[in-house]
């Protein structure tokens, strides 16, 4: 079925790597299960032209409109114009072609300032359910330790890295945060999936600082 787009659509933008020749492209798609390659993020917006020879071994589908659709990861689709699967010229010169460009890292981390509090909407790019803060932060696991950690470290806690593209920069923020286990118990959380968050500064032993994730909202 040829993913829909309805009023309830959301889309978000972020980087990965193409399949087929490994360079750094941009993946537009919504939260219905559709998507569009970019070999950059903004006006003109240049599509990702590349050898769609990686599809051989995955079961593209035919559409009445003569597009075909194969699937792509963590359950996108990938549609592309039927005349892009009937040629599939060799891919190896464009490949080294863009290796040999300067690239810049797209993404940046967004250190935790000494006080405050974003809100933010973004791509889930890591998730780990069960974290130490204690080896994390190189403390004894004593009772004494937590309680000068404070009271949201008297929980079991997991850690998150959101992406944020505030759609006025060139580049994605990354925030690395930690967050109640509770809040990202559901199986339907995995990476790749719009979320809305509130993040909090806190203030660690030896004049550090951190994210703490206080409010997790699933956009799916």
């Amino acid at each position: 079925m040829v993913p829909t787009h309805g009023i309830d659509c959301r889309t978000v933008t972020f980087p990965t790597s193409c399949r087929e020749c490994g360079s750094a492209i941009f993946i537009f798609m919504c939260n219905h299960g559709s998507c569009v390659l970019f070999d950059d993020r903004g006006p003109p917006w240049p599509l990702h032209d590349c050898d769609v020879s990686w599809t051989r071994g995955l079961v593209r589908t035919h559409h009445d409109d003569g597009s075909i659709s194969v699937p792509w990861k963590n359950g996108i689709t990938f549609i592309r114009p039927g005349s892009d699967f009937s040629i599939e010229p060799p891919s190896l010169d464009k490949a080294l072609k863009r290796a040999r460009k300067n690239y810049v890292d797209p993404i940046r981390r967004v250190a935790p300032p000494r006080s405050g509090t974003r809100k933010l909407v973004g791509m889930l790019r890591e998730i780990s359910r069960n974290a130490d803060p204690m080896k994390a932060f190189d403390l004894p696991d004593t009772n004494m330790a937590r309680a000068m950690l404070g009271r949201q470290w008297q929980q079991p806690v997991g850690r998150i890295t959101i992406h944020v593209d505030d759609g006025v920069n060139d580049y994605l923020e990354s925030y690395t945060a930690w967050v109640s286990a509770s809040l990202i118990r559901s199986k339907r959380i995995t990476t790749g999936i719009p979320v809305a968050v509130v993040l909090v500064s806190v203030e660690l032993p030896y004049d550090d600082v951190t994210w703490f994730c206080k409010e997790f909202d699933p956009l799916t």
